[in-house]
């Protein structure tokens, strides 16, 4: 069992330094192994991005082989048709799907509970899949929501509300997979360069962080730059980020989507009680319609 810990003042301080782009790891002042390939450059049988496939696939290959489920701190910050959220903190619970014999033996489940900001406080997620005709339950939290429990369909309206991605996609392995999907899309892509930085820190963790960004503006890809931290000892990511172009040139690139793994505790034997409504320790109420959610403004 391996465990990143850290508290959840200095993990504050830590989300707050990431956002300014010169504080964002301590790392040494020159990227190791880094590529680049131009349009016109002369071609070459590698492309900047094959280290970091070949990364990716390795890490998902470990992730499918040996962590069967984790517990985490997820800060995460998206924005939502223009507008950056304020930083959200829940505590995850995640068991991803195993198969045998070419059957489902476990289904991927979600249980998180939010701590931060106010108005989402207390807030509950609980996705098994398979159950609930594939929905999501949830209690609302916050004051005003605090004891509506509702069923929603993961990717509806109302599951979606504050939210880029579904519950469905939850965790790092769907990270490590929609990293994937990305970058094997920006193959036919020269305008790419790609940094890596072996002696990075997050917190006090050692991780490698890579970074890639898309150097032509009217390419079809949907990102400027990510940044990925892969922490040393678990292979797992600990931090994303991607960043759309400036609006304006010297600008700042806009921040679209940041997500911090913290004190990652892999494979602690969770028991069927962890992804269950009735957990003493959970404080999901029955269920109500999703109409009643129309009738209180969050």
């Amino acid at each position: 069992m391996r465990r990143q810990q850290m508290s959840l003042a200095t993990i504050a301080v830590l989300a707050g330094s990431l956002f300014q782009l010169g504080a964002y790891a301590e790392e040494s002042s020159k990227p190791a192994g880094s590529t680049l390939k131009k349009q016109g450059a002369a071609k070459t049988s590698a492309h900047p991005l094959d280290r970091v496939i070949e990364i990716a696939t390795k890490g998902l290959q470990r992730t499918d082989e040996e962590v069967k489920e984790y517990s985490c701190l997820l800060i995460k910050r998206e924005r939502i048709d223009g507008e950056l959220t304020a930083r959200q903190y829940m505590q995850a619970k995640v068991r991803h799907r195993h198969f045998a014999d070419g059957k489902l033996v476990t289904p991927m489940s979600v249980y998180l509970k939010f701590l931060k900001p106010s108005e989402l406080a207390g807030r509950e997620v609980l996705y098994v899949e398979g159950e609930r005709d594939g929905n999501v339950l949830a209690r609302r939290g916050g004051p005003r929501l605090a004891n509506i429990t509702v069923e929603l369909n993961p990717k509806g309206h109302w599951a979606m509300q504050g939210n880029l991605h579904p519950i469905t996609e939850f965790g790092f392995r769907n990270l490590i997979f929609r990293l994937l999907e990305k970058m094997r899309g920006d193959l036919a892509s020269t305008d790419i360069d790609v940094k890596f930085y072996d002696n990075a820190k997050l917190g006090d963790r050692e991780c490698e962080h890579i970074q890639v960004t898309q150097t032509n503006p009217n390419t079809t890809a949907d990102y400027h730059i990510a940044r990925i931290f892969i922490d040393k000892e678990m292979q797992v990511p600990v931090y994303f980020a991607s960043y759309d172009w400036p609006e304006s040139d010297g600008g700042e690139p806009p921040l679209k989507e940041e997500y911090i793994f913290a004190n990652v505790d892999l494979n602690p034997n969770f028991v069927a009680l962890d992804f269950d409504a009735d957990n003493p320790d959970y404080a999901f109420e029955p269920i109500a319609s999703e109409e009643s959610l129309a009738q209180v403004k969050p």
